[in-house]
């Protein structure tokens, strides 16, 4: 006689049950992954924060050689690059207001 179980107002049999929890497994692993990488960028943030240097962030809204900088007194500025050329300094775009700098921080939950 096969076991039926019970899961979320559902009637699974063994076999979709064991599916079911398989699935849930895979995601709760790749959420603890999520929240490893996590820490690794903030404690690389951190770090640069703390040694005097710039913090980049690429942003979707922004063009391909652009890239927010987060200075260590909590300046954020836009400034583009040049990738064909690195030693040439990057051209800043635009300074951002406290707004702005507000917003991209509930964006960015990693420079908070």
């Amino acid at each position: 006689m096969e076991r039926k179980q019970y899961i979320q107002g559902k009637l699974f049999g063994d076999q979709e049950s064991l599916e079911k929890k398989s699935y849930a497994t895979s995601y709760t692993q790749y959420q603890g992954r999520i929240e490893k990488l996590r820490q690794v960028i903030r404690k690389l943030r951190e770090n640069d924060l703390g040694r005097g240097h710039c913090f980049m962030v690429f942003d979707e809204c922004l063009e391909d050689d652009e890239a927010f900088y987060e200075y260590p007194d909590g300046l954020i500025r836009i400034e583009r690059l040049d990738k064909s050329n690195i030693e040439v300094p990057r051209q800043v775009v635009r300074v951002l207001n406290k707004t702005e700098i507000k917003a991209l921080r509930d964006k960015h939950v990693l420079i908070r």
